[in-house]
């Protein structure tokens, strides 16, 4: 797959570019080879390389020699494969019918193989079985069964050792990959074996190793079965996160500027009040004086209405109001009807107040009517008792406002 698309795939997936491979039975031993895929050659194949080849005559306990080997190179990040050796391996080529389907093929190799394990008195379930069909030979398929019991035991002592077996290879020729045609050399710095017979376990366990590694299907044919390719989980955490953080970043930055541009216009706007707060001052002022010209004139409405002239009304009682006698209540009506209440200190001086207003006819025409009449004791600062006093007075209902005012 080429372009962007290959390029996220590649990302997104895991290939081994090296193996650690464990060889119970390697020569006269036991054998630890740490490989790995070299570049891409001038004919475009990709050869193994084997790094390290690390022999042992014999090991008491072959998993935790194996866990040893691993620390000591510091190799325990590196896939584990294990080689089961030829004498587990119970395989041969089986001749098939032609013309056969992949699950038909398979069927046909276990049930033979079954067959071949009855005469033995075993039976097939108790076995790991794979078969695969040899491109060298039409309608052969070569098939291979380990005892479960036996890579049950394998699987306890590594895990004991805390090593982890990523997959299970089968000795043997298995594949389509021959000895003589084996893409594989020895890495920079590593001579090759003088000992013949070291040498041929080499490639013996190579020729198993690449019919494994080189395999084109989707799962390796291990008894495992290790896929080819594994989603790097890791990577795409990595992935999603920074997207995450980059959308986090986007909005973060957007509040940002928004709070920096409202920071900015708060500036503005408090400059502008700053500047406009004499005139603010100046409004709240000439608000003031226009309320209070409102209350006076809602009173000057009140003194010149059409019911009564008040201004002159008040000019002219104070013209006849005699001494010693003081006015404290003044009200009106509708129908022309003054009320007057106040205090005099003397009923002479109330009686002389009363003839002053009953002699001025123009401005009071009704006459004036004293409707109660009191004493009531003086203030401290006043010895002697004063008299309480309302009149009532009927203003006529044709009286000539004008002309009122204009004697006022």
């Amino acid at each position: 797959m080429f372009g962007w698309a290959g390029r996220l795939r590649n990302f997104f997936t895991l290939h081994d570019r090296e193996y650690v491979l464990l060889c119970p039975q390697f020569g006269a031993g036991c054998g630890l080879l740490h490989l790995a895929r070299s570049e891409e050659t001038a004919e475009k194949t990709a050869d193994w390389l084997v790094q390290d080849c690390i022999c042992e005559a014999a090991a008491e306990n072959f998993a935790e020699w194996a866990a040893l080997q691993l620390l000591r190179h510091g190799w325990q990040k590196i896939p584990v494969l294990y080689l089961v050796p030829a004498a587990e391996v119970f395989g041969y080529v089986v001749k098939l019918p032609p013309q056969l389907g992949k699950q038909e093929w398979q069927e046909a190799a276990y049930w033979e193989l079954d067959a071949s394990l009855g005469e033995r008195g075993l039976a097939a379930e108790s076995f790991h079985v794979r078969s695969r069909l040899i491109p060298e030979q039409d309608n052969c398929a070569f098939t291979a069964a380990v005892r479960k019991d036996y890579l049950r035991e394998v699987q306890a002592d590594f895990l004991a050792a805390e090593v982890t077996l990523a997959d299970v290879l089968i000795a043997g020729n298995w594949g389509s990959i021959s000895a003589a045609k084996a893409g594989w050399h020895y890495g920079t710095g590593l001579t090759p074996l003088a000992d013949a017979e070291e040498s041929e376990a080499l490639t013996q366990v190579m020729q198993s190793f690449l019919g494994y590694a080189e395999c084109r299907e989707e799962r390796l044919p291990g008894l495992w079965e290790r896929k080819r390719e594994r989603l790097a989980y890791g990577r795409m955490a990595a992935a999603y996160a920074a997207i995450f953080f980059l959308l986090l970043g986007m909005v973060l930055a957007a509040d940002v500027y928004k709070y920096q541009t409202a920071a900015r216009e708060q500036a503005g706007y408090q400059a502008e009040l700053v500047r406009l707060a004499p005139e603010a001052q100046a409004l709240k002022e000439w608000q003031e004086r226009k309320q209070n010209l409102a209350v006076k004139e809602k009173m000057l409405q009140k003194l010149v209405g059409k019911d009564i002239v008040w201004y002159p009304l008040l000019m002219h009682l104070g013209l006849k109001t005699t001494e010693g006698v003081y006015i404290t209540e003044l009200s009106g009506s509708e129908g022309k009807v003054l009320q007057l209440a106040g205090r005099a200190l003397t009923y002479d001086a109330l009686a002389e107040f009363m003839a002053g207003l009953e002699a001025d006819k123009e401005f009071f025409p009704g006459g004036v009517k004293l409707e109660e009449a009191g004493t009531l004791q003086a203030k401290k600062d006043r010895p002697g008792k004063v008299i309480a006093f309302k009149l009532r007075i009927d203003m006529g209902d044709k009286t000539d406002d004008r002309a009122v005012a204009a004697k006022t």
